[in-house]
């Protein structure tokens, strides 16, 4: 697809020129900035499309890993269908994005599907069962899985442990056994990461790679945790320098790089593989370089910082 200015004598302006912002405007991070910045980039202009790429031919598949059979769906008796006999097919083994504006019904249908709203009318299928035969723990255990847009769907308790203890409850009858998933040392330092990772995307905007920047970040903590629990780091400044760095260029940056490559590439094969690995190194070496140096200077006040809340509330050991 070609976007070119009619009615203007200039010639239209290159992507580069496209692409370039004035250091002074903030870069859009919501859906409204981005709105907003759509309109100011392309006022005054007419846009034409001059090229199509070739229309893919759907083919019904055969063995669909979801199915919605005319699904209808109202959230209450008196109030307007939003699910209006929704037909879907997706397939197993690909990408699949549903498209829509605001209050069409995307993420009901979402919940629709995780059993969450359940629809009066029409069938949804999860791999060739009904959607509303399956159990819970069977349901989501290897068949399904939902990242919803509201973080407080996630995280519902004041607290992780309350949390956890809530999605083990039906897993685990055993209460001896909870506390000992709960407190084992492994959970700790992966969810330490992972809880970093969700909350600078809470902050500064969420998008696909999100999961994944919790999980590369959750196995970064994991990978260090380890470290330290196996008398290999010692917690002083230039040990932490030194194996957060590694940590990032070896452990990391390669998630978030796979990240990438799965959600970015339209598909994955050697060379799309080396573009993204490739041109993910430098921002690697460059996110290494200031992990370290940002253990080297704040290491010792943060570790004396966070012994005095442990200590304070009772969280973890009070002796290492």
């Amino acid at each position: 697809m070609e976007l070119s200015e009619a009615g203007r004598g200039d010639s239209p302006k290159s992507a580069g020129e496209a692409g370039k912002r004035k250091e002074s405007e903030k870069p859009p991070l919501t859906v409204r900035e981005g709105r907003s910045w759509l309109s100011r980039e392309f006022e005054g202009r007419e846009i034409k499309i001059k090229d199509l790429p070739d229309e893919e031919v759907y083919e019904d598949p055969e063995d669909p890993a979801v199915e919605l059979k005319e699904v209808w769906f109202r959230y209450g008796k008196d109030l307007p269908d939003v699910l209006k006999g929704v037909s879907l097919k997706i397939p197993k083994g690909k990408l699949s994005a549903v498209v829509g504006g605001n209050g069409t019904g995307k993420s009901t249908m979402l919940k629709a599907v995780c059993d969450i709203c359940r629809p009066y009318r029409g069938k949804i299928l999860v791999d060739g069962k009904r959607v509303d035969k399956y159990k819970s723990a069977e349901l989501f255990n290897g068949n399904l899985a939902m990242l919803p847009q509201d973080p407080q769907s996630l995280f519902v308790k004041k607290t992780v442990l309350e949390d956890l203890q809530e999605m083990l409850a039906e897993r685990v009858k055993d209460k001896a056994e909870r506390e000992r998933l709960i407190a084992s040392v492994s959970t700790r330092w992966f969810l330490s990461g992972a809880i970093s990772g969700f909350v600078s995307n809470f902050l500064f905007g969420q998008g696909p790679l999100t999961p994944w920047q919790m999980f590369a970040y959750g196995m970064g903590g994991f990978v260090i945790g380890l470290l330290y629990r196996l008398g290999l780091l010692k917690r002083r400044p230039v040990p932490l320098a030194i194996a957060g760095a590694v940590c990032v260029l070896v452990v990391v940056g390669p998630f978030l790089d796979t990240g990438s490559l799965l959600v970015m590439a339209a598909e994955v094969t050697k060379e799309s593989a080396a573009a993204i690995y490739l041109s993910g190194l430098p921002v690697n070496v460059i996110h290494a370089t200031a992990t370290a140096l940002t253990l080297l200077l704040v290491s010792d006040p943060m570790f004396e910082k966070l012994d005095r809340i442990r200590i304070k509330y009772g969280m973890m050991e009070a002796k290492r």
